[in-house]
């Protein structure tokens, strides 16, 4: 006969309550977080890989020219002006 463990048992307890009410939250502040992680991952990813591939050009047409080789120059790299019509 054991008639208090039904009552008991219906209500939650305090705990599982915290977790309820906390743990969602929780989990999309955590959520968030990783997704701001991996995109300032890629978006870094790709800038520093922007900003190597000039540098990377230079270094190769210098070793060019220590080696002796002044035939092939370093070409310029970045954006080129639109060509305009003469006036």
């Amino acid at each position: 006969m054991e008639t208090g463990s039904a009552t008991s048992s219906s209500r939650p307890t305090l705990s599982a309550d915290i977790v309820r009410k906390v743990g969602r939250p929780l989990l999309a502040i955590a959520c968030s977080i990783i997704a701001l992680t991996l995109l300032t991952g890629i978006i870094g990813y790709f800038t520093v890989g922007a900003t190597l591939a000039p540098l990377r050009n230079i270094g190769e047409g210098m070793i060019r020219m220590r080696k002796g080789d002044y035939d092939h120059p370093i070409l310029p790299s970045g954006r080129r002006k639109p060509a305009t019509a003469p006036r």
